[in-house]
């Protein structure tokens, strides 16, 4: 009888489901499908359960599987609850205090959504790097690097290589073009810092050439088997000097914003706290 019920609700629950009846919110003085003491399980507790595509055995046991588990739950509970008595204003407490955590958390994210200002300019973040350049210490070495990366064999090679180690316009341009063109790993501006570890995923540095990083605008060549490297090292910085703005710029950025998000925050409370006063919304008693 009991599987017989069941399937009889498998079967309406999943064609309800397939209407998006479930969607339409909770049915009212619909029958429990199972009982725990005082609490009840509703077809619109499972209605979360998706059994298109399942067979009606498969069906019935995915439903039957949720609604044990969900008296195995309940009965731990009420057993827990009994044995806890003493506890219970604690725990409602306790759950009370993370409902309004809860809430506030979920506000205080949809206001930074809506009304932070995320545009930091170059400006607001070399003022910052100026103020706080002590705080922007290099804790490793550091190398702007200028880099091409190239398949291995490929025609243009020479012609690459040439435009890479000269520093005229005329190379330069032919270089751009060429990069702009092709789908390469490609690095020629003056703002790619990047320390050992970093340069070690590019390149398949070995010490000697590790060593060498530190020449400033000493033109590097090597290959494997799939690539050719080419890259020099524009600036260098060593650990315990201060740190290039291009290096930590980002998480200037970060900082500030992280700012703004505390200003924000702390304005509104005051906002609501003052909206509050005018309305006598609130009241301290001595």
């Amino acid at each position: 009888m009991y599987l017989l019920k069941l399937s009889f609700f498998v079967f309406v629950s999943t064609a309800l489901f397939s209407c998006k009846f479930f969607q339409q919110g909770p049915v009212i003085d619909e029958d429990p499908i199972a009982r725990v003491n005082d609490s009840y399980l509703y077809p619109a507790d499972v209605s979360h359960l998706s059994t298109s595509g399942l067979n009606v055995s498969d069906s019935i046991k995915l439903v039957k599987n949720y609604i044990d588990s969900w008296v195995q739950d309940q009965l731990m509970v009420d057993v827990a609850k009994k044995n806890l008595s003493e506890y219970q204003k604690t725990i409602e407490d306790k759950m009370k205090n993370y409902e309004n955590e809860l809430i506030i958390y979920l506000y205080e994210k949809e206001l930074i959504l809506q009304k932070l200002d995320t545009f930091v300019s170059p400006s607001e973040i070399q003022k910052y790097y100026n103020e706080f350049e002590n705080n922007f210490i290099a804790s490793s070495d550091l190398y702007n690097i200028n880099y091409i990366i190239l398949p291995k064999g490929i025609e243009e090679t020479n012609s690459i290589r040439n435009w890479f180690q000269k520093s005229d316009d005329k190379s330069r341009a032919n270089l751009d073009e060429w990069c702009d063109n092709n789908i390469i790993l490609c690095q020629l501006d003056n703002n790619s810092w990047l320390n050992i570890d970093e340069a070690a995923v590019l390149f398949p540095l070995n010490k000697y050439y590790t060593n060498r990083l530190k020449s400033v605008n000493y033109h590097f060549e090597l290959q494997d088997s799939t690539h050719t490297y080419m890259f020099k090292t524009v600036e260098y910085v060593k650990a315990g000097e201060q740190a290039p703005l291009d290096y930590v710029q980002k998480n200037i950025e970060n900082i500030l914003l992280n700012k703004r998000k505390v200003k924000l925050i702390k304005n509104t409370y005051a906002e609501i706290y003052k909206e509050g006063v005018k309305k006598n919304a609130f009241q301290i008693y001595n």
